[in-house]
């Protein structure tokens, strides 16, 4: 399933936990994703906590990346 991160202008899909960009005029970027582990600080420091919240909430977790606030350390931003 894919859901929506509007901070980022990303999409996150919930069975591989890719992040991929947002097209402006709808749909997503298929080619340019990026998994949760490898996602730069830059990105973790733009994405709203209500976005975080929707990653930690995934159904079918896995186990490194069931807290994305303490796995990028950014607990401290909110």
């Amino acid at each position: 399933m894919i859901v929506e991160l509007n901070s980022v202008a990303s999409v996150i899909d919930t069975e591989t936990k890719i992040v991929y960009p947002k097209y402006e005029m709808g749909g997503f970027d298929r080619l340019s994703g990026r998994h949760l582990d490898d996602l730069p600080e830059s990105f973790v420091k733009e994405i709203s906590e209500a976005d975080i919240t929707i990653i930690n909430e995934l159904p079918n977790k896995v186990d490194p990346y069931e807290d994305l606030f303490r796995k990028n350390g950014v607990r401290n931003k909110f």
